[in-house]
């Protein structure tokens, strides 16, 4: 995550994991993921947990794009933000695809006990928070552990 953190100059990145304590409230609830999402972040702990990030966030920008895929995407995502850099990142800097794709698996294992297949992964593009640029760099990514109750959350925003 460090070399994310130095490719994407005028943003950044925050990593951070969550307790969530009302796991079968994540898994069945028929309302959507954007009321999930609300409910863990509203929480007062968590709320206080991202607050000290300068995240401000209200629930009606939540957006209702974030999708549901296979947590395999993972590797893809991290290594194409790798490899791809942030708006003001130097291509010379940049890891190569083979580099890319290892250091994002090896970021991966050291973020993750399990296999990428006991996790639930779900991602958006769009801002949803003051801290989010509203640009090409944005990204969040959320990743659920089946079998445990906890709730990884990896944001990322640059500017140009």
């Amino acid at each position: 995550m460090e070399q994310i953190q130095n490719s994407y100059l005028n943003g950044g990145v925050i990593l951070e994991r969550f307790e969530i304590k009302n796991f079968e409230y994540i898994n069945r609830n028929p309302k959507g993921w954007n009321e999930v999402l609300w409910t863990i972040i509203s929480h007062k702990s968590i709320y206080k947990q991202i607050a000290n990030h300068n995240l401000e966030i209200k629930a009606q920008q939540v957006p209702s794009d974030f999708k549901s895929v296979s947590s395999f995407e993972l590797l893809s995502h991290i290594s194409g933000i790798l490899n791809h850099g942030g708006a003001y990142s130097k291509i010379e800097d940049r890891p190569n695809d083979k580099e890319s794709v290892d250091l994002a698996w090896k970021s991966i294992k050291d973020l993750f006990t399990d296999e990428l297949s006991s996790y639930n992964l779900y991602k958006t593009y769009s801002p949803w928070s003051n801290w989010h640029f509203g640009v090409a760099w944005d990204y969040s990514l959320f990743m659920f552990g089946k079998g445990h109750k906890e709730l990884t959350m990896l944001l990322i925003t640059d500017t140009d």
